[in-house]
C-alpha cells in the first residue's frame, strides 16, 4: 500500500484547492450581483428624484425625451418606462440587444398633480458584466487545475515509470498483432471490391448491349414490372404505340398497349396479367389489333 499514500494526498489537496476556489468564485460572484444591483438603485433614485421634478412642473412631454436619453447613456440599461396606475405609458426607451442576464428595478412616483395618482417607474439592466467576471474566476480555476493535473501526471509518472515501460511493450505487441490482421483484413477488403467493380462493370456492359440490342432490332419490345407498369420502350414500340418511352414508364401497360378483336372490335385481355396469373409465357389471339395513341391501327 505504499502507492496508493500519495495518491490519497494528492487527491485531498486537489479536493480542498477547488472546494476553496469554488467557495471563493462564489463568493466573489455575489460581491459583484450585490453591487451592481445597489449601482442599480442609486441611478433608478437619482432617475426618480429627476422625473418628479419634471412631473411637479407638468412637463409630461419630456419624459420620453429624458428616459430616452437615460438609458442611451448606460450602455447595460436594457429599458426605461414610466407607466401610471391605469397602464398609460407616460415614457418608455428600450434598447434592441440581446439580453443576457436581466434584472428589473421599480420604483413608484406620485402624480401629485394629476388624475391618474401614482406611477411605476422601472429600470431593466443587464447584469451580463457581473457574470462575465464570474465566468473569469471559473477559467482561471479551470487553468489551476489543469496545472495541478499536469504536475498530478508528472508525480505518477515518476511513480510508475517500469510499470508503465512494460504496459507499453506489451501494448505495442498487441498493436503489431492489431496491425498485421488490419493489413490482412484491408488486402481482403480491396480484392472484394476490385472483385466487386469487375462484376459491375460487366453487368454494366452487358445492360448496355441490351439496351443497344433493343434499340437496334426491328421488332417492338415493351418491358413492364411484377405490377404491370411501363419501364422500357425500344424505339419500334414507340412507333407503334405512339408514347414515348418517358411519357410512358410508369404508366399500365394496358394504357399504352392498347388491343381489341380486330373484328368484333371488343377489348383483349392484357397479356401481362395472363402471364403473372398463369406462371407462364403466353400470347396474342389472332385477330388481334393495336391501337395507338393517334389512333392509328396496326394488326
Amino acid at each position: 500500500g505504499w502507492h496508493t499514500a500519495p495518491w490519497a494526498g494528492l487527491a485531498l489537496v486537489i479536493f480542498i484547492l477547488v472546494t476553496g476556489m469554488v467557495i471563493l468564485i462564489d463568493q466573489q460572484h455575489q460581491r459583484e450581483i450585490g453591487r451592481s444591483q445597489e449601482n442599480a438603485r442609486h441611478e433608478l433614485q437619482l432617475l426618480s428624484s429627476i422625473v418628479t421634478n419634471e412631473l411637479q412642473s407638468n412637463n409630461y412631454q419630456g419624459i420620453d425625451s429624458l428616459l430616452r436619453e437615460w438609458g442611451e447613456h448606460d450602455p447595460d440599461t436594457i429599458e426605461v418606462r414610466l407607466v401610471t396606475a391605469s397602464g398609460f405609458a407616460l415614457g418608455h426607451y428600450q434598447r434592441s440587444v440581446r439580453i443576457h442576464a436581466p434584472h428589473t428595478f421599480e420604483t413608484k412616483i406620485p402624480l401629485r398633480y394629476s388624475y391618474r395618482g401614482e406611477a411605476m417607474l422601472s429600470i431593466r439592466m443587464d447584469m451580463q458584466p457581473a457574470y462575465q467576471h464570474r465566468d473569469l474566476l471559473a477559467i482561471q480555476l479551470t487553468a489551476v487545475i489543469a496545472l495541478i493535473g499536469v504536475l498530478l501526471g508528472l508525480v505518477v509518472r515518476s511513480l510508475l515509470h517500469r510499470q508503465r515501460e512494460a504496459a507499453l511493450q506489451r501494448e505495442g505487441d498487441i498493436l503489431r498483432e492489431r496491425a498485421l490482421e488490419l493489413d490482412r483484413a484491408n488486402t481482403a477488403l480491396r480484392d472484394e471490391i476490385e472483385q466487386r467493380q469487375r462484376a459491375e462493370m460487366q453487368l454494366y456492359d452487358a445492360k448496355e448491349r441490351a439496351e443497344v440490342t433493343l434499340h437496334s432490332i426491328g421488332d417492338a419490345v415493351i418491358a413492364a414490372d411484377a405490377g404491370g407498369r411501363i419501364e422500357f420502350l425500344n424505339p419500334m414500340a414507340e412507333k407503334l404505340t405512339g408514347w414515348a418511352g418517358a411519357e410512358a414508364r410508369g404508366r399500365p401497360l394496358a394504357e399504352i398497349f392498347c388491343i381489341v378483336n380486330e373484328q368484333t372490335r371488343d377489348p383483349l385481355e392484357n397479356p401481362v396479367e395472363r402471364v403473372l396469373r398463369d406462371g407462364r409465357t403466353g400470347g396474342l389471339a389472332e385477330h388481334t389489333l393495336l391501337i395507338a395513341r393517334d389512333g392509328g391501327e396496326t394488326a
